[in-house]
C-alpha cells in the first residue's frame, strides 16, 4: 500500500467503518478493483485514492490541469470501472485472494463514490459532482480526515 492508501485504510479501521471496509479488493482479472470497498447492508462505497505531486511546470494552469487529470480524473475512471464490474458479480474476492464477501442483491444496491486526491495545492479546487456516470464526492487529505476521522485525532498527512 502507498502511504495514502495506508492512511485511508487505517482511517476506515479507526472510524465507524471497521466491520464493513475492505482494502484493495480484487476485480477483473484479479486486479485491484478500488483502494477501499465498503459494504454495509445494501450500501456500497467505492473509494479510489491517488497521491499525486504537483508538476514542476512554470504555468500554474498547466500544473493544475496535470494534477487534476492524474489525481482526480484517474480516480473517477477507476470508480466508474469498479461500478461497472460490480454490476456483473454477486461476490468480491478480497486482497488475500481467498476470502469472499457477498454483495447485496443488485436491485437493492445503493452505490456511493468517493475519490480521494492527495498532494494538491490549497488553492486548487476540488470539483465534486456527476462526471458522466453518477455523482462522485471528491476529498483531499483534510476533508477525508474530517469526514471519516475522530475529532480528537490528528491527520498524519496534513501539516498542523
Amino acid at each position: 500500500m502507498t502511504p495514502s492508501e495506508k492512511f485511508v485504510s487505517e482511517l476506515c479501521e479507526k472510524s465507524f467503518l471497521p466491520f464493513w471496509s475492505f482494502p484493495s479488493p480484487l476485480g477483473k482479472k484479479n486486479k485491484e478493483l478500488c483502494d477501499v470497498l465498503v459494504v454495509c447492508e445494501n450500501s456500497i462505497i467505492i473509494i479510489s485514492i491517488k497521491d499525486i505531486k504537483v508538476s514542476e511546470h512554470s504555468d500554474e494552469n498547466i500544473q493544475y490541469e496535470r494534477w487534476q487529470k492524474k489525481a482526480i480524473q484517474s480516480s473517477i475512471d477507476q470508480i466508474y470501472g469498479a461500478e461497472r464490474f460490480l454490476k456483473n458479480v454477486d461476490e468480491i474476492t478480497l486482497s488475500d485472494r481467498v476470502t469472499k464477501i457477498q454483495l447485496p442483491l443488485y436491485s437493492n444496491r445503493e452505490i456511493f463514490r468517493i475519490a480521494i486526491a492527495f498532494g494538491r495545492k490549497s488553492e486548487y479546487p476540488l470539483e465534486t459532482g456527476n462526471f458522466g456516470n453518477g455523482f462522485v464526492h471528491v476529498f483531499d487529505e483534510q476533508s477525508t480526515f474530517t469526514v471519516l476521522g475522530k475529532s480528537s485525532a490528528r491527520c498524519p498527512l496534513v501539516p498542523v
